[in-house]
């Protein structure tokens, strides 16, 4: 009898309207723990993956506009890279700085007093690829027009050449507007 009465209250309407409400719940709970949670977790972390994925390929677009920019630079630039070359060399090439100096000053209606070559390390064999520099004191006697014309000349030649330091004093204090100064000059020239 107590068998009886238990399935009957097992069975009641009110009961089974109960029962059917928690199954749902636990199955609505099933699903949204292990079906829906991972799937919303995936879409989540895929626009994360989208929004990077979207920035590299922006970083990786710029830097190869930049290479197609750096690439057409020297297609342009191709003829005058010999001039680049020869504006600093590979080596010292002394004889050649001297040279280029001594035709400028000729040019220039100047006299060369004293030329000295100071900091050049010609067993440098660093694998830098830093530019190394040689430096002329140079020491000239003229006019100022014939300076300046020989500071033209040297930035004009070839070989890039800077002039570091300048010093001008008169020869005689009592002399005319055009009257011989001495000049004293640093150049330095680069080389790699």
């Amino acid at each position: 009898m107590e068998r009886n009465k238990l399935i009957q209250k097992i069975f009641n309407k009110k009961t089974v309207d109960y029962s059917y409400a928690i199954i749902f719940f636990l199955v609505c709970s099933f699903f949204l723990l292990f079906v829906i949670r991972p799937n919303i977790i995936s879409v989540a972390s895929s626009s994360q993956k989208i929004d990077e994925l979207s920035k590299n390929d922006n970083f990786l677009e710029n830097q190869v506009q930049n290479i197609v920019k750096i690439q057409s630079s020297l297609e342009t630039n191709r003829d005058n890279l010999s001039l680049l070359e020869e504006s600093i060399a590979k080596t010292p090439q002394v004889n050649k700085i001297l040279s280029d100096l001594n035709t400028a000053v000729k040019n220039n209606n100047l006299t060369i007093e004293t030329m000295n070559i100071t900091d050049i390390n010609l067993k440098d064999i660093s694998k830098e690829n830093q530019p190394k520099s040689v430096n002329l004191d140079i020491f000239l006697r003229g006019s100022f027009p014939d300076f300046v014309g020989l500071v033209k000349e040297i930035s004009s030649q070839r070989r890039l050449k800077l002039v570091k330091s300048l010093l001008i004093t008169k020869e005689n204090q009592e002399g005319s507007g055009s009257a011989t100064l001495n000049f004293k000059l640093q150049v330095a020239s680069y080389y790699l």
